[in-house]
């Protein structure tokens, strides 16, 4: 399977294609161009949940909480399972967190390694597999991680967010 990368230059992520609605077992790449020109939520050729999604993991790298923010709903629930994370409740206090989350992580990229789709009622749910990079206190971190998303109105609802800790934990040295 392919990984998907945020090529800045280029301004084009390669996604699998697997985003059917029926959650198709296909796994043969497909890539789309970010359109900049338009609405914020457009990426040529999928949906406008997934793009969403997509540019809310590529605003990390812009290191600009209110950018990130933007993509979440007044009253976005920010769920985490791993037990190093931590939840919160709210645009606001989302958007309070971001500087000391950003601060801690340099150099962030999140990049998509498969996207499942299921649109429901007047929702849309994904759920993104990823890989995390970062410099962590100047050691170079790449944690495996699932988020779910729901999505509405091309806002983020809802995001539960897991990773491995322990990874987290071996690569900066706090475990053996």
């Amino acid at each position: 399977m392919s990984l998907a990368y945020f090529t800045r230059t280029a301004q084009t992520l390669l996604l699998p294609r697997r985003l059917s609605r029926h959650c198709s077992r296909t796994h043969r790449a497909k890539t789309v161009t970010l359109d900049r020109q338009s609405s914020p939520c457009t990426l040529r050729g999928v949906s406008s949940a997934i793009a969403a999604v997509s540019e809310y993991l590529e605003a990390f790298t812009r290191s600009d909480p209110d950018a990130i923010a933007s993509y979440v709903s007044d009253g976005f629930r920010n769920e985490h399972l791993s037990e190093l994370g931590s939840s919160c409740l709210g645009r606001v206090e989302y958007r309070r967190r971001l500087p000391h989350f950003l601060a801690a992580f340099a150099d962030r990229r999140y990049s998509i390694v498969d996207v499942i789709e299921q649109r429901r009622d007047s929702c849309t749910e994904l759920a993104v597999r990823y890989r995390f990079e970062a410099k962590y206190e100047d050691k170079q971190i790449e944690i495996p991680g699932v988020m779910w998303f729901s999505v509405r109105d091309d806002l983020i609802t809802k995001r539960i967010d897991t990773w491995d800790s322990l990874t987290f934990l071996k690569q900066t040295g706090q475990h053996d």
